[in-house]
């Protein structure tokens, strides 16, 4: 791997890890599989899984490889929440993209959502609303949410573009990759697990890249939590969805604080 997947921009070899290090297993032994990182906008990924080979993808994964998958169930239903004071509205349509087992899905659907998934590993629950395959739906969802899933994607263009096409406009994608700083990256780190199937690890502006690349306009980022909204948006329309985030919270804070001085609630002398 000579460019960046991401950018175009030259990439080089930073590191080598185990192919066979993933939560599972305590001690990796496999051979050395080689990452590199782009120059220019830091992402680091590896070819291992380019071709479809050495897949960790089957009936064991949740299991074997990605233990303690429950513990993330209820985050889409959570993400969903959050863009939902974007969108200014009570979102319908939603997506997990890379739904897994399928417990998500039945969280949202609980939750009053019409919400379906998508992942190429068949579902324990929820198979009537999940689709095993590429994602082919053009402007049905008002929300995706991706927990814990761009690490995995071997064409992240190709993916995101996929996820772009599926949002009607205005629609807002939700998802959590962990970050890295490539100045203090550690070979060691635990994200750093191609048996895992973490094949493409995002800096900050990698993923701005990526958002771009697909037709998105970030909204927010954090290490962890991001949402983009699918574009092209008008000018100053990101700033205007900022400041109506920011003035619904205070809204939301001033009427806490109004409830708190009721005589003979919380904040009664």
């Amino acid at each position: 791997m000579t460019h960046c997947k991401i950018c175009g921009g030259p990439a080089a070899l930073r590191c080598e890890v185990p192919a066979d290090r993933h939560p599972g297993v305590a001690e990796p032994q496999g051979p050395l599989v080689p990452y590199y990182a782009c120059a220019r906008c830091g992402f680091l990924a590896s070819s291992h899984l380019d071709d479809g080979g050495d897949s960790p993808y089957d009936a064991a994964y949740f299991t074997a490889v990605d233990p303690g998958g429950e513990t993330r169930d209820g985050l889409p239903t959570a993400l969903v929440g959050q863009a939902e004071r974007w969108l200014g509205r009570r979102a319908v349509d939603v997506l997990d993209f890379g739904s897994g087992t399928g417990r998500a899905v039945a969280k949202l659907r609980d939750a009053g959502y019409a919400a379906c998934g998508v992942d190429i590993i068949a579902p324990e629950v929820a198979a009537e609303h999940i689709l095993v395959g590429p994602l082919t739906a053009e402007g049905c969802y008002d929300v995706v949410t991706a927990v814990e899933v761009f690490e995995h994607l071997p064409d992240p263009i190709a993916a995101t573009r996929a996820v772009a096409a599926s949002l009607r406009p205005g629609g807002l994608l939700a998802m959590t990759t962990a970050l890295h700083d490539p100045a203090t990256l550690d070979p060691g780190w635990w994200y750093l697990a191609p048996g895992a199937g973490h094949i493409s690890l995002f800096t900050a502006p990698a993923l701005h890249a990526l958002a771009r690349a697909a037709g998105f306009v970030p909204l927010m980022t954090t290490p962890t939590n991001h949402l983009w909204v699918k574009g092209p948006l008008p000018p100053g329309g990101a700033a205007w969805l900022r400041a109506r985030v920011l003035l619904g919270r205070l809204a939301d804070k001033l009427r806490r604080g109004g409830r708190a001085r009721t005589p003979g609630g919380p904040g009664a002398g």
